[in-house]
């Protein structure tokens, strides 16, 4: 085989080719994840582009940065929030004690070209935008936001006050403040004292005044709303909160007692009332039935009365209808089938009498005088017995008809 110099030089070129290939690749194209922005500074002119549309795209041999859309920042206390360390940020509180705000807090890149290439000029990487401009306006508005209030304070009623606070001045600016001296009481010793104290200053219609204009809102940075999930006081000041949230709670107890009591005495009254009520509906509810049963033995009694009334009134009605048809019967006939079965009666009896008796016991055995003899003696008895009978039963023997048997 035959080596001339021509062979070599093509055969070192192709060998140069293979070699410089990927870094001719790589050096002339970048791919762009969804999550990023990209800036590419082109090595000859210094053009800066920005890239926010995922793909690849052409590097031309320029240098590439990078920066997330949407990042969290953490400046929290707790080791599984941010990095493994304690990156609460320090406030002061206007009662001289101080404390460390722990929390998060969501930020996002511009999409404006003008806006990322000024942040790209300025700031140069996304860590030094998260360490240069988003901690140290994070650490202003923040204790700015403590200096406003007590540590107590800020333990208690005015906590919802502080991410509001430095949510409004990450937006819209840090506070103008202005210090003005106060007399509060002390929470310990119960005594006042005077505190020089931080105000917000406000103009005449009460809307706070502004020291700045928000960097971070300059830049186009889009914020989320801050998260606070802790804060931790010194010592000196956590004993106070404690003492406090001591005494607060006896307060609260004594008062829920005094309220538990009231409703107890409501609740007894009421329960008085209700058996009161029940007692006396009970009650007329057997005086109604009593009422009722009284009123139904008098209807009873009135009806037997007027039953009785009725009966007696039949009775005498039929009496009088009686003694009527019997005055009737006697002003027809005299009552004679009476009278003649009494007439009957008794002459039968006289009769069943003579019958049975000895001879001459009706009559004397002897009789003095003429014509006399003891079969005439008999007849005139029983015809002495037949008048008396006559008279008796007022019959008159002579008399004819219904005037045969009046009464004389």
């Amino acid at each position: 085989m035959n080596f001339t110099v021509r062979n070599i030089a093509l055969a070192a070129g192709a060998v140069a080719a293979l070699l410089i290939s990927p870094i001719v690749i790589t050096q002339a194209f970048e791919n762009l994840d969804a999550s990023d922005i990209m800036v590419i500074q082109s090595p000859i002119s210094g053009e800066l582009k920005v890239y926010t549309e995922p793909g690849v795209q052409w590097q031309g041999f320029g240098t590439v940065t990078k920066y997330h859309r949407r990042e969290q920042y953490s400046f929290s206390s707790s080791r599984d929030q941010g990095k493994t360390l304690d990156q609460s940020i320090k406030t002061g509180f206007n009662d001289g004690g101080s404390g460390k705000v722990s929390g998060v807090m969501s930020w996002e890149m511009p999409l404006k070209t003008d806006q990322v290439i000024r942040l790209h000029k300025e700031y140069g990487s996304f860590i030094a935008i998260d360490q240069q401009l988003i901690r140290p306006m994070l650490e202003k508005v923040i204790f700015s936001a403590g200096a406003t209030m007590s540590s107590i304070e800020s333990s208690s009623e005015r906590r919802p006050e502080i991410p509001q606070a430095i949510d409004d001045q990450l937006q819209n600016g840090p506070y103008l403040t202005k210090v003005a001296t106060q007399t509060v009481i002390d929470t310990m010793t119960k005594t006042e004292k005077s505190v020089r104290v931080v105000q917000i200053a406000t103009n005449d219609k009460g809307v706070p005044i502004r020291a700045s204009a928000s960097t971070i809102k300059e830049y186009g940075i889009a914020l989320s709303p801050v998260t606070i999930n802790d804060i931790v006081y010194e010592a000196s000041v956590s004993a106070q909160i404690a003492e406090r949230q001591k005494s607060t709670q006896a307060v609260q107890l004594s008062q829920a007692a005094a309220i538990r009591a009231t409703q107890d005495t409501i609740t007894t009254e009421q329960e008085g009332k209700a058996t009161a009520a029940k007692a006396k509906w009970t009650q007329e509810t057997i005086n109604a039935k009593e009422i009722a049963e009284a009123e139904k033995e008098k209807q009873v009694a009135t009806l037997a009365a007027l039953t009785a009334e009725q009966y007696k009134r039949k009775l005498i009605l039929e009496g009088e209808g009686e003694a009527a048809k019997r005055q009737l019967v006697m002003a027809a006939d005299g009552a004679l089938d009476k009278k003649l079965e009494a007439y009957v009666s008794v002459n039968r009896a006289y009769a069943d009498a003579i019958k049975t008796a000895q001879p001459g016991a009706w009559t004397p055995a002897v009789v003095m005088g003429s014509g006399g003899n003891s079969s005439s003696g008999a007849q005139a008895l029983m015809e002495m017995f037949s008048a008396k009978a006559a008279r008796d039963l007022g019959i008159d023997l002579q008399a004819g008809g219904a005037a045969k048997t009046v009464k004389k």
